[in-house]
């Protein structure tokens, strides 16, 4: 949820859409448009590699990417504690926590697959302590 603020202050434009549809919005034309560096917070849970793939044929050197919700700490506290008010609940849970895992399986595969290209920026994900918080080594800064 984005709030009313943000949405209408006048430095910040605002575009939402589906990660299904992440393309639609991010076409090479409108990516010419935007001010470098981009900072790019992604907290999809679904289709995370469509939006990785298509963020890897934009992004430039020196544009970040922080991916969240990857601390398997968190994946399995939620885990553990998954208390539903029903079956559906619980289901749908169990469902999210897996879609969860699988975008930081995806991310360490997609950041091996371009050593040359990606690194996880340490000065920003480790600045309270190693890997603190729900996004651990997913401060990504493209460096090629």
């Amino acid at each position: 949820v984005v709030l009313v603020e943000a949405r209408q202050h006048p430095k910040i434009e605002f575009h939402e859409r589906s990660t299904e549809h992440f393309d639609s919005l991010f076409t090479a034309e409108f990516c010419k448009l935007l001010p470098r560096p981009w900072l790019i917070s992604e907290d999809s849970h679904y289709d995370f590699d469509k939006v990785l793939s298509a963020l890897h044929g934009l992004m430039l050197p020196g544009d970040y990417l922080v991916c969240e919700d990857t601390s398997s700490q968190m994946h399995d506290w939620l885990a553990e504690n998954n208390d539903g008010p029903s079956e559906s609940a619980v289901a749908h849970t169990k469902h999210s926590i897996e879609q969860l895992r699988g975008t930081a399986r995806t991310l360490r595969e997609f950041c091996l697959q371009h050593p040359a290209q990606y690194r996880v920026d340490t000065k920003y994900a480790d600045l309270f302590g190693y890997n603190v918080g729900k996004h651990w080594n997913s401060i990504i800064k493209r460096i090629a």
